[in-house]
């Protein structure tokens, strides 16, 4: 079941970065911003209730930075690589304006996981 779970954690992160990479939601917005910072925490809390370890600090962000861009090849085929109006600073900036949320939501989601597990658990024998 552990595995399972870990699994979907990762499906569920692949699936948020195919759906980040449709370009028709990138205008450089405030809002937009704020809903990438938002969105990406979730991402991120999700990922590690359900990863419940502490390598999903790692893995969360790095899996979906991977899907994102590979995503990006087939849902705008004529946009190589970072094409915005703020060049590839903008690019990097922009990744991690919502890198950082992601990776405190995947630590407080571990956080919580690993005590949802234990509580439903049991106490140990110990």
């Amino acid at each position: 079941m552990n595995t399972l779970l870990r699994c979907l954690g990762v499906l569920v992160t692949v699936l948020a970065g195919i759906v980040a990479s449709d370009p028709s939601n990138l205008d450089f917005t405030t809002g937009d911003a704020v809903e990438t910072v938002v969105l990406r925490f979730t991402v991120g809390v999700v990922g590690g209730l359900l990863i419940r370890s502490w390598w999903a600090i790692a893995i969360v962000p790095i899996v979906y930075i991977v899907t994102y861009w590979i995503a990006r090849e087939y849902t705008c085929p004529g946009c190589a690589g970072p094409t915005y109006d703020v060049g590839i600073l903008g690019a990097i900036i922009y990744g991690f304006i919502g890198l950082i949320p992601m990776m405190f939501g995947t630590a407080l989601g571990a956080v919580i996981g690993r005590g949802l597990e234990q509580w439903l658990t049991g106490p140990s024998a110990d």
